[in-house]
């Protein structure tokens, strides 16, 4: 039988429309209420336009530390639906070679550096990746 499901997110934002709370629910997520969150990405593609649309919010007082394993483990959720609804397991290993380039990044910081200021400033993250320099591919089935 076909039914609808609601996911919902609730941001707070300061004056500075900086995101200062982030919060989510969906019908199907197997607890009540909103269930809080310091970052999130959100995506959808438009068949049609052949777009992305995206949305990526992180709270001013996100620590680095937890942006740096929120980062590894999206790639890693990336990798694996790579590989279930694409099949392509060679891209999939690439993704999740960016994965580990995130954890090895983070693992040269410095414990003093993985706090946040109170402006929310992204400046110790903002590092080149060598994950975008790699050759695109197609998608093959």
């Amino acid at each position: 039988m076909a039914r609808t499901a609601a996911i919902s997110l609730s941001v707070q934002l300061d004056d500075s429309n900086v995101p200062t709370a982030i919060a989510w629910s969906a019908d199907d997520a197997g607890f009540a209420g909103e269930r809080p969150c310091v970052a999130m990405n959100l995506t959808m593609w438009d068949a049609e336009q052949k777009l992305l649309s995206a949305i990526g919010l992180w709270t001013k007082d996100t620590r680095l530390a937890d942006m740096y394993a929120y980062l590894g483990q999206t790639l890693g959720q990336l990798a694996d639906t790579c590989r279930r609804a694409a099949g392509d397991d060679a891209l999939a290993d690439r993704i999740l070679a960016c994965a580990d380039e995130v954890a090895a990044r983070a693992s040269t910081i410095a414990p003093a550096e993985f706090e946040r200021s109170e402006t929310g400033s992204s400046e110790a993250m903002s590092h080149e990746s060598n994950c975008k320099n790699h050759k695109r591919e197609p998608i093959s089935r």
